[in-house]
């Protein structure tokens, strides 16, 4: 089904992978980039709207096809997006 809504939907994963990264950086820019807070706040921003999206998915979704790949699919977008970022803060400086 995922691979089936990716082929289907370009233009969704597009604006899937463009809302990531605009959290991920409003996350770093509110809490300071560089810092542990920074990286906590970007990664609960991005993470924030895909959980908002199942509550809505649970109440409201029935009978909309491709939304359960969709949801899954801004997951896994985000976590590729954000592995970048930890790996980064990971590295030692220097």
């Amino acid at each position: 089904q995922i691979w089936g809504f990716l082929l289907n939907n370009t233009a969704a994963l597009q604006t899937m992978a463009l809302l990531v990264a605009a959290s991920l950086l409003l996350g770093q820019l509110l809490a300071g980039t560089g810092s542990d807070e920074g990286l906590t706040a970007s990664l609960v921003t991005a993470m924030r709207n895909p959980g908002l999206a199942l509550m809505f998915a649970d109440l409201h979704g029935e009978g909309l096809t491709g939304l359960k790949p969709a949801l899954l699919l801004y997951v896994l977008t985000t976590l590729l997006l954000s592995a970048p970022l930890i790996s980064a803060w990971r590295r030692p400086a220097g």
